[in-house]
C-alpha cells in the first residue's frame, strides 16, 4: 500500500454523499419558495382586505348620508305640503275672524261666538304646533320682509313708519315668511295728513 492509499480522499464523488443530504436541501429550498410564495399571497390579501375595508366604510357613510338626506327630504315635503294647507287656510281663518269680530255686536249670539271661538283657538293651536306662528307688528317699526304697507294715518305717540294697525294678519311658518302683514304705518304725532 501507498501512502497516499492511506490518505482519504478529499474529492469525494455525489453518489459517495449522504443521498439525504440532497434531499434535505431540494426540500428546505422548496419550504423558501413556498414560504416566499405564501408571504406574497398574504400582503396581496392584506391589501384586499384593507381595500374591501375602505369599501365598506364608504359604503356605509354613503348609506348613512342617504338615509339623513331622504330624512330631510321627508321633512321638506312635509313642511311644503304642510305650507300649501296652511296657505289655504289662512282666508278661512281671516274670514272667521271677520265674522267672529261681527258677532260680538249682537248679544243674542253669546252662545255660539263662544262656540266658535273655542274652535278658532283649536284651530289655532293645531297650526302653532306645526309650526305656525302670527305676526302681530302693531307699534313695532316697519320692516319690509315681514309686513305690507297699505297705508298711512296720523298717530298722536307713535314715531313715523312705526305700525298702528294690522288691517291683515301676517304669519311665519317655521320661522319662514308665510305672509307678510298688511299694516298701516304712522305718519307721525305731528302730521296733519289725512289717512290712506
Amino acid at each position: 500500500m501507498n501512502a497516499s492509499d492511506e490518505r482519504p480522499d478529499d474529492s469525494a464523488t455525489p453518489a459517495d454523499q449522504n443521498p439525504g443530504d440532497n434531499l434535505e436541501a431540494d426540500h428546505v429550498s422548496e419550504l423558501l419558495a413556498r414560504i416566499a410564495a405564501l408571504t406574497e399571497e398574504n400582503e396581496r390579501l392584506k391589501t384586499r382586505l384593507n381595500q374591501e375595508e375602505d369599501r365598506v366604510l364608504r359604503t356605509a357613510a354613503e348609506f348613512d348620508n342617504f338615509r339623513k338626506r331622504a330624512a330631510r327630504d321627508r321633512d321638506d315635503a312635509r313642511r311644503s305640503g304642510a305650507a300649501n294647507v296652511i296657505e289655504d287656510l289662512l282666508p278661512v281663518m281671516d274670514n272667521l275672524g271677520y265674522g267672529l269680530d261681527a258677532a260680538t255686536r249682537i248679544p243674542e249670539a253669546k252662545p255660539i261666538l263662544d262656540g266658535m271661538n273655542f274652535i278658532l283657538t283649536q284651530l289655532n293651536n293645531a297650526l302653532a304646533q306645526n309650526g305656525l306662528r302670527e305676526l302681530n307688528p302693531v307699534g313695532e317699526p316697519f320692516n319690509a320682509q315681514l309686513h305690507e304697507s297699505v297705508g298711512r294715518e296720523a298717530h298722536p305717540t307713535l314715531a313715523e313708519d312705526r305700525i298702528v294697525a294690522v288691517r291683515r294678519k301676517g304669519f311665519l311658518l317655521n320661522e319662514k315668511l308665510l305672509r307678510p302683514a298688511a299694516v298701516v304705518l304712522s305718519a307721525g304725532p305731528d302730521s296733519t295728513s289725512p289717512a290712506t
